[in-house]
């Protein structure tokens, strides 16, 4: 390694840094949760995202084509069907909410009136698990392979945009490094 570099290992983001944890929704995150909903038929759907520092689920966007919801965009991660999505690292089909036990005690059932759920994992630049994108139907459901898959390349459009996000980061980053650098060899000239 040249000397007067900077040492810095591999560039780590939390999703802060990435701008997904607060501000307005963006069109490009809303266009791919609303085709979502729309290429499934499905009642409603939403991007969630973990947010591990804070132990809370962010509803980063929402479609809703029946009105609103009484989802807050950030609750606590204890008892979230979502985040019991996410963990899975997988996709996630449930038929009727009803027959499963194990989604019984979350809060999202009592928020929204839903009846089925079809969940894909969203992935971070280190292809880390760090949301779902979910398609909801007020009916029980069955649901078919080609939705799943349909709803898992809607997923890659979200990864993908977490990704273009953390490699501008990096170059912003860089610049940033770059720059002083440059100023600490000014000094040491």
């Amino acid at each position: 390694m040249r000397e007067g570099l900077i040492k810095s290992g591999p560039a780590k983001f939390d999703l802060g840094d990435l701008g997904l944890l607060g501000g307005t929704t963006e069109r490009e995150l809303d266009i791919i949760t609303r085709n979502a909903a729309t290429l499934l038929q499905g009642s409603a759907s939403l991007f969630c995202l973990l947010d591990e520092p804070r132990a809370s689920v962010f509803v980063r966007s929402g479609h809703f084509p029946r009105g609103d919801v009484a989802l807050p965009q950030k609750y606590p991660l204890s008892r979230s069907l979502f985040a019991r999505f996410i963990e899975r690292n997988q996709s996630v089909r449930v038929t009727s909410l009803a027959e499963l036990h194990e989604f019984g005690d979350t809060f999202e059932p009592s928020a929204m009136p839903f009846k089925s759920a079809l969940s894909e994992p969203v992935y971070g630049p280190a292809m880390e698990p760090i949301g779902c994108l979910v398609v909801m139907c007020n009916l029980p459901r069955k649901w078919a392979e080609l939705e799943r898959i349909e709803l898992r390349d809607q997923a890659l459009l979200l990864s993908r945009h977490v990704l273009l996000r953390a490699s501008l980061e990096t170059l912003k980053r860089l610049c940033r490094e770059r720059e002083a650098l440059a100023q600490v060899n000014r000094y040491r000239n």
